[in-house]
């Protein structure tokens, strides 16, 4: 359950960062295109500002001090190498959002 809640809040989008003009004739596709393109670049944003060093990979210096980011980042090392990609980052948090709301 606490892993659900972080891949979510992970996700969660401000307004702000989902406020687009209203656009009648825009495709239901269209939008849910729109949608997509925000969710990842909400990831995107959250990677960066995890990877302090901005070397493409979060590893555990910049995970220390963060307990909650230190139990759920096993998760995301796919290839275990010891360092989280943006690839890895963002493949995972997909992946346990969708079952999160498929249940």
């Amino acid at each position: 359950m606490l892993l659900s809640l972080v891949v979510v809040s992970f996700f969660t989008i401000t307004p702000s960062q989902a406020s687009q003009p209203a656009n009648h004739d825009r495709s239901q596709h269209q939008k849910s295109l729109n949608i997509e393109e925000t969710k990842k670049a909400v990831l995107e944003h959250r990677f960066r500002a995890l990877d302090r060093d901005h070397d493409g990979f979060i590893d555990q210096r910049e995970m220390s001090g963060d307990r909650l980011l230190m139990r759920v980042a096993k998760h995301w090392d796919s290839n275990a190498d010891g360092l989280i990609s943006k690839s890895e980052f963002i493949d995972y948090l997909k992946k346990v959002y969708l079952n999160y709301h498929s249940s």
